[in-house]
């Protein structure tokens, strides 16, 4: 058990990383705590730095949206976090028809416990979206007739990378100390035996402490081995129109809203900057990094700033577009002033990893934010041990190798999932001729000869799992093709009947079973069921 005397090393300067240090130089008592980061914070290509970050206590789980409620009252009162605070109201949307959103079946329920919590909260059905939104505010353009929305007036954004600098002033007030540059540039960890007792830097040179934190977002796989499968890291597209003093202040009042059947969002404009901001959040786009261990991992670059390129893929650059014309028509032909991809550490179900590594001595992670943490900045403390003590633990994920411990729900990404609408296809972020442009067509159904399955540009593996229902099946990868072609399925002993595919094909997540990886995929079938656990192949036997 470590004592308030041990020396801690955290690696990352970010939400999750800044929050620990903070809790425990001011809370806990440690008074030897050093942060490392390849920049100062706020890191300028973190996932947690931007000109704006969504608040929103709409969380499928009780768990995250009891917590995303509690820090919404820490971002209204908090001296350190109230002026980064803007709640301009909070708007989501789906096309229901198009595309089908169990998010919103599941909100008509939430809506009655939110009334019972004395939550704000309003539910429109089309037609009326469209007139109800824009009675609520004037600077909504977006025609949401065909739309279904919730509207909460309790949401709204933060200035993130503000808050970060906050933060990180207050952490050195409390006497933690910074470590940049190629000093800060943690490549691998330093070992003893079985333990973790430091690190080493791009630089050479070796950092010691008896507990090593790593909060290092979408580069956490580049460092540690074993949680391939527990967290992956993708691009996000960002892209930003400037406006006119007078365009800006026709859009100031307007709520964030998001699209939930194509994952695109935005933002009312920047105050000082009149910065329109537009983005997408699905599958994102995945790179091809040999670490040094010799593995192949999704991740930004190391050395430098991931946020300068502006360099979007093809399909993601038109997935922006599309979300300017429906929220913005009037500028739906301006160019984006810049625009870039945002790195998030995704985890399979959504879930926080904050626990010990379970095979590594002396190693502690905090890390899976995907992209949804900036809203409980303040309540993302860490005591000693174990704090988010259910599914977001490494155990749960599947770190020990039981891939098929993790449960097919019907939230595979809790309020933030595929079957919400943010089913983009996967694709890669490397060079441009290698990218996957467009979406891949819908997946036929082909009786008694099994699926035609189009498989997208995606990192080797060596078998798949397939959901059908609540279940899931496997399938070794001899029978794909890793590339842009398809390749029939058998049938496995049994004819599928399709009722429908969830948003088409998708793949969900890449998992690791012990040597094995597989991908996760939606479907949905009537009449059989498929016995057993992920990573075993098995034939479906009809339903009773």
């Amino acid at each position: 058990m470590a004592s308030s005397s041990s020396s801690v090393l955290i690696v990352g300067a970010g939400v999750f990383g800044l929050s620990l240090a903070y809790e425990l130089a001011t809370n806990r008592g440690y008074t030897s705590i050093t942060v490392l980061d390849r920049f100062l914070p706020p890191v300028p290509d973190g996932s947690s730095v931007d000109v704006s970050r969504i608040i929103r206590t709409e969380y499928a789980d009780p768990l995250y949206s009891s917590l995303a409620t509690d820090a919404l009252q820490e971002w209204r009162a908090s001296e350190m976090y109230k002026p980064h605070y803007h709640e301009s109201g909070f708007v989501m949307m789906a096309d229901e028809k198009e595309c089908p959103s169990p998010y919103f079946e599941k909100y008509r329920r939430w809506r009655g416990e939110a009334a019972e919590r004395g939550k704000p909260l309003e539910f429109f059905e089309p037609p009326h979206a469209d007139a109800e939104v824009k009675k609520l505010y004037k600077g909504v353009q977006a025609d949401l007739r065909a739309f279904t929305a919730t509207h909460n007036a309790a949401g709204g954004w933060a200035d993130a990378a503000g808050a970060i600098r906050t933060l990180a002033r207050q952490c050195t007030n409390a006497g933690i100390s910074f470590v940049t540059g190629a000093q800060g540039t943690v490549v691998s960890l330093q070992r003893s035996g079985g333990r973790v007792t430091g690190v080493r830097t791009a630089a050479g040179t070796t950092w010691e402490a008896e507990r090593v934190v790593l909060a290092m977002g979408a580069w956490t796989n580049r460092i540690v081995t074993g949680v391939d499968h527990a967290v992956s890291a993708s691009g996000q597209p960002v892209g930003f129109i400037q406006l006119s003093d007078e365009e800006a202040q026709r859009l100031k009042s307007m709520p964030v809203m998001i699209n939930m059947s194509t994952g695109v969002f935005c933002f009312p404009p920047t105050p000082g900057t009149n910065l329109l901001k537009v983005a997408r959040h699905g599958f994102g786009y995945a790179t091809e990094f040999e670490a040094e261990t010799g593995r192949k991992v999704s991740s930004p670059r190391l050395v430098g700033s991931n946020a300068v390129s502006g360099f979007l893929p093809r399909d993601a650059d038109e997935g922006l577009r599309e979300g300017v014309r429906l929220f913005f028509p009037e500028f739906a032909e301006r160019p984006f002033r810049f625009r870039r991809l945002c790195w998030y550490n995704d985890t399979p179900e959504g879930d926080f990893i904050v626990d010990y590594h379970p095979d590594v001595e002396g190693l502690f992670l905090a890390t899976g934010g995907a992209g949804q943490l900036t809203h409980d900045l303040q309540r993302v403390q860490v005591p000693s041990g174990h704090w988010l003590a259910r599914r977001g633990l490494l155990r749960a994920q599947g770190v020990n190798g039981v891939a098929g411990e993790v449960e097919a729900k019907e939230s595979r990404r809790r309020g933030n999932n595929i079957e919400d609408g943010r089913g983009w296809e996967p694709g890669r972020a490397g060079a441009a001729e290698a990218l996957a442009s467009g979406a891949s067509e819908a997946v036929k159904q082909q009786q008694g000869e099994g699926f035609e399955l189009p498989v997208h540009t995606m990192w080797p593996h060596d078998g798949v799992v397939v959901y059908i229902g609540k279940d899931k099946i496997g399938f070794p990868t001899r029978f794909l093709l890793l590339s842009d072609r398809r390749r029939s399925l058998p049938p496995w002993g049994f004819q599928y009947t399709a009722q429908k595919w969830l948003m088409g094909f998708r793949v969900l997540r890449a998992m690791r079973s012990g040597q094995e990886r597989y991908l996760y995929m939606p479907l949905e079938v009537t009449g059989y069921r498929a016995r057993g656990n992920a990573g075993q192949v098995c034939r479906g036997t009809p339903r009773r």
